[in-house]
Parts: C-alpha cells; structure tokens; sequence
C-alpha cells in the first residue's frame, strides 16, 4: 500500500493494482500489457497499458458515466503526487509485480501443456 495524506490511496500487490483516486477498481496485471514512464509538462507519472479486452471494459464504464466518449482509455495514469513515496519505488513495484505475474502466467500455461510439469506456490 502506498499511502497519501489520508491513508493507502494506491495498492500495489501481486495480482494487481488499485487507485483510489482514480477509481474503485482493482486491475489485475494479467490486464496490463506494459508498465513504464511518461513524461507530460514537466511530470513523470507511471502508465499502465491495458490489454484490448480491459480498453474496451473501460470506454463501457466510462459511457455509463457519462464521461466524453472520446476519452483516453488507452492508458492509465497513476501518478506519484500526493504519494508518500516516489516515482522510481512506485515504478519499482508496478513492474516487480506484473513480471511476477507474467511468469505465473507463463507456468500455468506450461503446466496445462506439460502433463509432467506444475507450479507450485511458495509458503
């Protein structure tokens, strides 16, 4: 949990990620292409690209909230201010835990092709 002023406004855990700040919505990292920075007057801030199938969840929750359609759901923008923490931990953790999750991932195919192969969580 990354907090702010008021308590955890950004939890960050291995299965996903949640900004309450931005929303209620907790993005599970097999719904994220890629984690990196980007930089727009003068801020650095950590995007999140969404995969086809969460982009297209987005713009749906988006229309019902009456939000312009013509908004950008193409990426997701957490960005560090107001954060007890700085960019290069928040970037640190995001892409630690995608990659994470990217190798669970992985396993799990393998082990559904692989009759002789399992993941086994550590304790």
């Amino acid at each position: 949990m990354l907090p702010a002023e008021r308590g955890p406004a950004v939890i960050v855990s291995r299965y996903g990620i949640r900004d309450l700040r931005i929303g209620n919505e907790f993005l599970l990292w097999d719904s994220i292409e890629d984690v990196s920075v980007r930089e727009s007057r003068g801020c650095r801030a950590v995007v999140l690209t969404p995969t086809p199938a969460l982009r297209q969840q987005l713009r749906c929750v988006r229309s019902r909230r009456a939000i312009s359609p013509q908004s950008d759901t193409d990426f997701i923008v957490i960005d560090p201010a107001g954060l007890a923490t700085d960019l290069a931990t928040l970037l640190r953790a995001c892409q630690a835990c995608h990659d994470a999750s990217e190798r669970r991932t992985a396993l799990q195919q393998k082990s559904r092709h692989d009759a002789q192969s399992f993941a086994v969580k550590a304790s």
